[in-house]
């Protein structure tokens, strides 16, 4: 399990919402090479340095290409990143989801958030987002339409799927538990994290990561945290697996 906090920043640094938005682009641009058969992005460019890990900001990659392509669209920043089968989406400050072809062409605008687009998760053939309005929407990926529009009551940071289960969690202090296929509320947890910034859905667990630094555990479907990890001395920011966890 990695895991990030909260960071002081220097003004030149780009803010890194997710370790999965960096594990994405890093995907992402292998891919690209891989399909369009040219010479590889030179990702020493647009780097910053966060806490010792080189990153490439979002909206930096979004508009950066080997040759005249580009991932342009949003007239924002870009708040969040997600796979979504082959597909790519996109959330920004302008409000919009934006749906992009590995090789670099937008498929989709999907609209309808008030405020901007703060988490995105993806699922092959749906899409959820979180807006700071403190709506989640899912999509259907195959006909683009907003099959849910589901109330979360305070602005929406992070989202995850874990089989039909979907979890919202953002400033409020509250984690919300929607089952499809109608994605009816199952679920209200709440307890003293005051606020969840990060999702991880992993095998048969989700974890989250809270606003007073613990990592919490819960298996999938269940709102009982089966096992906490604690370390962090402030707001716990992202969430990856690595190997065999």
């Amino acid at each position: 399990l990695e895991s990030a906090n909260a960071h002081r920043r220097t003004p030149g640094e780009d803010r890194v919402h997710a370790l999965l938005e960096v594990r994405v682009l890093s995907l992402w641009c292998e891919r690209w090479v891989a399909l369009r058969g040219g010479k590889p992005l030179d990702l020493t460019v647009g780097l910053n340095t966060w806490n010792g890990v080189h990153t490439l900001s979002t909206q930096r990659f979004l508009t950066m290409s080997k040759t005249s392509d580009a991932f342009c669209g949003h007239t924002d920043s870009v708040r969040c990143v997600a796979m979504c089968g082959d597909l790519v989406a996109s959330g920004g400050g302008d409000g919009t989801v934006r749906v992009w072809t590995l090789d670099g062409v937008q498929h989709a605008v999907l609209t309808g958030h008030g405020a901007a687009v703060a988490s995105v998760a993806g699922q092959l053939g749906r899409l959820a987002s979180g807006g700071d309005d403190g709506i989640v929407r899912v999509w259907d990926i195959g006909s683009l339409r907003c099959v849910a529009a589901l109330r979360h009551g305070a602005p929406v940071q992070c989202l995850v799927f874990a089989g039909d289960t979907l979890y919202s969690g953002g400033s409020g202090g509250a984690i919300r538990v929607w089952q499809g296929p109608d994605w009816s509320l199952a679920a209200t947890l709440r307890g003293r994290f005051n606020g969840v910034r990060a999702f991880l859905s992993h095998k048969n667990s989700v974890l989250f990561g809270g606003s007073d630094g613990v990592i919490r555990q819960m298996d999938n479907g269940a709102t009982d945290v089966v096992a906490t990890f604690t370390g962090h001395t402030r707001e716990v920011l992202a969430l990856a697996a690595s190997g065999d966890f």
